[in-house]
């Protein structure tokens, strides 16, 4: 279990699909994690322009402690053999 007292942050990523590909990674190789999500950019805005400032989220990935170097690792190792096959 994964407590704020035995956890690290693995990343913080801004993006739908950037977490949600580490979280697919983890998830595939058995590593527990926990994800918290900001909104940190509040409601969205329209510009004097006219284009629209959208609101932006920043999401958090914590593993417990123990499995940080692992983590960080398999994370590093899939993401870099997936960007290469492309």
């Amino acid at each position: 279990m994964i407590t704020a007292f035995n956890r690290q942050q693995l990343a913080a990523v801004r993006g739908m699909r950037k977490q949600s590909e580490i979280r697919a990674i983890l998830g595939i190789h058995g590593i527990e994690y926990k994800l918290e999500v900001v909104r940190d950019g509040g409601p969205a805005v329209k510009l004097a322009d006219g284009s629209i400032l959208k609101a932006t989220h920043m999401f958090y990935i914590y593993v417990h402690k123990r499995d940080l170097r692992k983590a960080k690792y398999i994370v590093m190792r899939e993401i870099k053999n997936r960007s290469g096959a492309m």
